[in-house]
């Protein structure tokens, strides 16, 4: 099983959730970091003071610019971004960290993550 794990209180995040719902196929199931699976996995995991998206795959835990190139793989049209594993992790993650610094900052609309009752049930709690 894939699980995403995200910042629902992050646009960036909210926005690539609704990116991946669109085009990943169903290889994806949700949960805020917030929320009682996502605490289960943060504490199984000891990844408490971790500011990252999280990707659980196959039992193995991935996070940073390996968890969003790791996801990738599994969004048909977009695995050619996969290629970017061959830079550095210490590189990539600076680069993931400064955005997820200043993800707050960036000049995003607000919108509403709207869910169809078949994508609802891709959210774990």
């Amino acid at each position: 099983m894939l699980v995403l794990l995200f910042d629902d209180d992050c646009l960036v995040c909210n926005r690539s959730i609704q990116f991946l719902l669109a085009r990943d196929e169903g290889a994806f199931k949700f949960a805020a970091l917030k929320s009682e699976y996502g605490q289960h996995i943060v504490k199984a995991h000891q990844l408490q003071h971790i500011d990252s998206v999280i990707l659980v795959e196959h039992h193995q835990v991935y996070t940073h610019s390996t968890a969003v190139l790791r996801a990738l793989r599994y969004v048909p049209k977009w695995r050619y971004l996969t290629i970017l594993r061959l830079i550095p992790k210490t590189i990539r993650d600076i680069v993931y960290k400064y955005i997820a610094r200043n993800r707050h900052k960036l000049p995003m609309k607000e919108q509403c993550l709207y869910l169809t009752p078949e994508q609802r049930t891709r959210f774990l709690q």
